[in-house]
Formats: structure tokens, sequence, C-alpha cells
């Protein structure tokens, strides 16, 4: 124990002696004067590329202005239509004209019909048969024989037939009724002749038929 005192001061006297000896060390040494470090020059700075300019900006287009339409003409007075001009209304027909434009019609239709001695129709015809099967389909009656048909109805002359009259020749200049056919105007009339000619249209201006014509009969 008393060891231990002893060492314990010992130590502290070295270490006291210690510190001693190193403060005198430091107050006998020269003080540096403090050196100011001058500072470091600043790098020079790196060129920069010039910022490339900008390219100025393309004038807007100035608005054009809309094409305005042109202005339609003014269409033309039209001149008032003229009235048309009314037909005068036509007189009824009395039953007698309205059975010879029967006749006549029917006749028409009979055209090209074969001859056959006696035949009376509607499939053939002799000369006298043709002109009394058409008078009887219209509800007109007249005689079967051509020498008797030429005295039936009214007698008319040459310049006074209208259609639907029968027409009266002879066989011969200067004979006796023989031959009959249909008038259906325009100096034309329809009449069965023959085998060689069978019921057709034919010109009664022909030299033939103006030599051998008779009369005329209105029967309608």
């Amino acid at each position: 124990m008393k060891y231990r005192r002893l060492l314990a001061l010992l130590l502290a006297a070295l270490m006291l002696a210690a510190l001693f000896s190193g403060c005198r060390q430091k107050e006998e040494e020269p003080k540096e004067e403090a050196k100011t470090e001058e500072p470091a020059p600043a790098p020079a700075p790196e060129p920069q590329p010039e910022p490339e300019p900008e390219p100025a900006p393309e004038p807007e287009p100035e608005p054009q202005p809309e094409p305005q339409p042109e202005p339609e003409p003014e269409p033309e007075p039209q001149p008032e239509p003229e009235p048309e001009p009314q037909p005068e209304p036509e007189p009824e027909p009395t039953v007698a004209s309205t059975t010879a434009e029967k006749i006549v019609a029917l006749a028409k239709e009979l055209i090209g019909t074969e001859y056959e001695s006696g035949g009376q129709g509607p499939d053939t015809f002799d000369n006298s048969g043709f002109v009394y099967y058409v008078c009887k389909e219209n509800g007109v009656k007249i005689p079967r024989r051509s020498s008797e048909i030429a005295s039936a109805g009214e007698e008319v002359g040459r310049s006074s037939l209208l259609p639907g009259d029968i027409v009266v020749f002879s066989n011969e200049i200067g004979g006796s009724a023989g031959f009959v056919g249909i008038y259906v105007g325009g100096d034309q009339f329809i009449a069965c002749n023959n085998s060689k000619t069978p019921t057709k249209l034919q010109n009664m201006a022909v030299q033939y038929w103006e030599d051998r014509f008779l009369s005329g009969r209105r029967v309608a």
C-alpha cells in the first residue's frame, strides 16, 4: 500500500515535469509570420458558343377576301303566252255519219280478203257480197245483188260523194249496173273484183272507172 502511493506520486511528478518542459520550448520558438496564401487564379471561362440567331417568324399571310358570287342575271321578262285558241265544239255526229265512218273503217280492215263466187264474208267475198257484208255489219240493210243495190238508198252525183257511200259501175261502157264498191274519200273506193283482184283500194280517177261510173248511193 505504501509503495503504491509512492509510485503514484512519482508518476505524477514525472508528468508535471514533462508538461513544464514542453511549455518552455513553445515559448522559445519564434513565431512565424502568418503567411497569407494568395488565392489561386480562377480558371478562365471556357468560350461559350454564340447562340444561333432564331429565324425570324414568317409573316402570316394576309387573309384573302372570299370570292363573292356573281350576281345572277335578272331573268328576262317572258312574254305572256297567248291563250290557245279553243277548238270549236264539233257538232254531235248524227246516226248516219257515225254509221258511214264505221262502214269505211270496216271496209279498210277487210282489204286483202280473197274473192270467192257467192262469198259474203267474213273470210271470202264476191263483188256484191263484200258491200252487202260491210253494210249489214253496221246495221244497214241493202239488197244482195249488184243490180238491186244500184237502186238502194238515195242517189248522189259524182261530185257529191261522201265516205261511206256506195259507188255503182257498169261492166261495159254504157251498160247496166253490175259492179259496186264502198267510197272512202279522195276519189278512192274499196271493192272485191275477182279471183285475180281480191278486195283492194282502187282509184276512181282511172279512165276505166271514169267511163263506167253510173251513180252513188247514200245508204247511211
